[in-house]
């Protein structure tokens, strides 16, 4: 099959194979509309230019969410190294500006939205191969999703505590039907209790960012011995200096599992045990994946990863 020139796309643009070129490169000069045009006729065409390097779009997290955090961060690390690493380039955008994909010649995207909208809205958006991370997917409509497993993690957790003597855990969350994998890690959670034949002293406390102190207030109440810290990366360090303001020693007094982070996790005191995400290989995963659907291999599936148990000194033998 003969492969399409830049000057077949500048006639099905009915431009000229300059403004081809700059609308392709991003140079200026080039209206919205018409760079939009060409950017959707290159991509419907499969035209390449001659040193075509394969450009990965990277979707953060909306900004309107609080938490662009040691997650948000580590995340985009480990794709960025994994794209780089197979030699392909990419532009890095939020939720909120998705439409510049219409003005950018991409190849595929990834996102880390984690609010589960992206997927089902993306065949109104584009129809560029998608691969979801720690988000929901779409497959009716060829959406993918790479994502840690939430229920194994929370079970390897309570597994640990249960081995190491205690029996009545608090599990603390954020407040909001947004974060669906909080949800989830709840449903986790009491499942892993009830597997103990423990759900009558599994107890779950919510709190949004005025409230935390108010609800771990409510878990120490019910005399837990431990508690999962779940809403995410950065919340085992919050809520481990609530703790000393309620007078409770680490691990002497109340235990506590977080969620790994590698900025805080190591340096806390006591150093805090951990479920952890394996960054690295979500990456792997998700490209691996979005090589196929790029490739236009069928029946794809979505991917979990396990979590890891990083023990150190926050939880005590009772």
């Amino acid at each position: 099959m003969k492969s399409v020139t830049i000057r077949d796309l500048a006639e099905a643009a009915g431009t000229s194979i300059a403004t081809v070129s700059r609308a392709l490169s991003g140079a200026p000069k080039v209206g919205r509309e018409t760079r939009s045009r060409i950017i959707h006729l290159a991509e419907e065409l499969g035209y390449r230019s001659g040193n075509h390097h394969k450009t990965i779009g990277l979707v953060l997290p909306s900004l309107e969410m609080p938490r662009f955090d040691a997650y948000t961060a580590t995340l985009q690390k480990a794709l960025t190294l994994e794209i780089y690493r197979r030699g392909y380039r990419s532009i890095i955008l939020s939720f909120e500006d998705i439409e510049l994909l219409n003005e950018t010649l991409v190849d595929g995207v990834l996102s880390f939205d984690f609010l589960g909208r992206i997927g089902r809205h993306w065949p109104r958006i584009k129809s560029l191969p998608l691969v979801c991370l720690n988000d929901l997917p779409n497959n009716l409509d060829q959406v993918y999703s790479v994502a840690s497993d939430e229920l194994q993690g929370i079970k390897l957790g309570v597994d640990y505590l249960v081995s190491r003597g205690h029996r009545r855990i608090g599990f603390l969350r954020y407040l909001s039907p947004k974060f669906w994998k909080d949800i989830r890690r709840q449903t986790g959670f009491l499942a892993a209790m009830r597997e103990h034949r423990l759900e009558a002293t599994a107890f779950v406390e919510l709190y949004n960012t005025q409230s935390d102190y108010n609800a771990l207030g409510a878990l120490l109440d019910k005399n837990v011995t431990a508690i999962f810290a779940a809403d995410g990366e950065s919340a085992g360090a919050r809520i481990q200096g609530i703790l000393q303001q309620f007078g409770k020693r680490v691990p002497e007094d109340i235990s506590i599992v977080g969620w790994e982070s590698e900025q805080l996790s190591n340096f806390l005191r006591p150093r805090q045990t951990t479920l952890a995400q394996n960054f690295p290989k979500l990456a792997a995963e998700s490209l691996n994946l979005l090589e196929h659907l790029m490739d236009g291999t069928p029946h794809q599936k979505n991917i979990l990863v396990e979590y890891q148990l990083i023990e150190r000194d926050s939880v005590a033998i009772l």
